[in-house]
């Protein structure tokens, strides 16, 4: 036995999933992403590698001991989201991740590079494709299980 849906009434049934998704929160798909995205962040310092696996570039100065942008570990423990200066901000349709700048002063010129104090980029704020992959599968679950 098969059934029949015309156009028009699959189009109509769609508007209303759009509507309905509209107005629902993400709260608990965002709740579930943070600790991925931060993981995420966090594999960046493990490999010494941007979001899209590109390696930093590395020291002039070889054998000082330390990993790249972990010389105290405040960096990486702000933006994993252990530490002081981290952030973290979520609603019902979006979230923030990343470090202030006023705790950590050296943040951001590590990860968009300088020019006025030349400084090569490390990107290490951003999720690599895998990660983000996981979250979009936990969106697709959440829209399936609460709109269909």
């Amino acid at each position: 036995m098969a059934e029949e849906i015309r156009a028009e009434e699959f189009s109509d049934y769609l508007t209303v999933v759009a509507s309905d998704f509209e107005s629902k929160s993400l709260r608990p798909v965002i709740d579930e992403c943070v600790p991925i995205l931060r993981q995420s962040v966090r594999d960046n310092f493990t490999s010494s590698a941007s979001p899209d696996n590109v390696g930093w570039v590395p020291r002039k100065k070889i054998g000082d001991g330390h990993p790249l942008l972990v010389e105290s570990g405040d960096l990486m423990q702000a933006a994993v989201g252990t530490g002081s200066g981290s952030v973290s901000e979520a609603d019902d349709r979006s979230v923030t991740i990343g470090v202030k700048g006023d705790v950590i002063r050296y943040a951001a010129i590590h990860n968009f590079g300088g020019v006025t104090r030349p400084m090569p980029q490390r990107e290490f704020m951003g999720a690599k494709e895998e990660r983000l992959v996981e979250c979009a599968d936990i969106m697709a679950e959440y829209i399936v299980v609460n709109f269909f």
